[in-house]
């Protein structure tokens, strides 16, 4: 099984987290948060490299 990369969505917006997600995972290992705090809490426990976009 090939490894993918894995990304870290980040949205308060339900649809377009969904929308985002369900447009990656096909290419990417895909975790998604709904909030700032919740991302950080995800990103203290994986392996991650962080790229921000706003």
């Amino acid at each position: 099984m090939e490894k993918r990369n894995r990304i870290l969505i980040v949205d308060d917006d339900c649809g377009t987290l969904e929308m985002m997600k369900d447009t990656l995972q096909p290419f990417y290992d895909v975790m998604a948060s709904d909030s700032g705090a919740k991302a950080l809490s995800l990103l203290e426990k994986t392996a991650l490299k962080p790229l921000f976009r706003t």
